[in-house]
């Protein structure tokens, strides 16, 4: 995969009301969002719907970008799920996945760019669990947090290590690498936080 732009950012809109979420983005020079929800729209924060957001962010510089047809958590193709939770390793393997991904590399040639979801904790959404872990060797992540702090993707790893303790080289029966914990971790982490599909759930 190309390399993207140096920094790419991650947020969860969850707990910021609209006004301290376009200034934090502002804080961080973030010219482009990019949407990877895959329903934009929120009964709880509707100032977060789509159309509110197509409209606001272009008044603050911003430019809106929707890619949560090919990079949601909730995919439409029933191949990519097992017993009816949503696998992403089968979501990585996807041609939808591929194209929002390939479409991500462009606006990041030209913009600063921060994935956006609803999650305040980034280890809770699949922005980390699954985007974040396919870019993280391309670029340096940094995931804007609940305090509007940042947290490298590297220490939220290690905290996703340590969830499941998996914090240790020397763990009998799993491997001592660190690539070896890490793909456990994922693995159970997206066990954990995995849509169920259209069809097994109506929520």
């Amino acid at each position: 995969m190309e390399k993207i732009k140096p920094d790419l950012y991650t947020i969860g809109y969850s707990p910021h009301s609209l006004e301290d979420f376009m200034e934090i983005l502002k804080h961080h020079s973030i010219t482009a969002l990019v949407d990877v929800r895959s329903q934009p729209y929120s009964a709880y924060r509707p100032e977060y719907n789509y159309k509110n957001l197509k409209e606001a962010l272009p008044e603050h510089g911003l430019q809106y970008v929707f890619l949560g047809r090919e990079l949601g958590a909730r995919f439409e193709d029933d191949s990519v799920y097992i017993e009816g939770r949503a696998d992403y390793d089968k979501i990585a393997g996807h041609h939808l996945f591929h194209e929002g991904m390939n479409r991500l590399k462009e606006f990041t040639r030209d913009n600063t760019v921060v994935l956006m979801c609803a999650e305040k904790d980034p280890l809770t959404c699949h922005r980390t669990i699954l985007i974040s872990r396919h870019l993280k060797s391309n670029c340096r992540i940094l995931h804007i947090l609940s305090d509007a702090g940042l947290e490298r993707h590297e220490k939220t790893e290690k905290r996703l290590l340590k969830a499941f303790d998996l914090d240790q080289s020397e763990l009998p029966g799993i491997g001592r690498s660190l690539e070896e914990r890490l793909e456990i971790a994922y693995a159970k982490q997206c066990n954990k936080i995995a849509c169920k599909s259209n069809k097994s759930s109506q929520d």
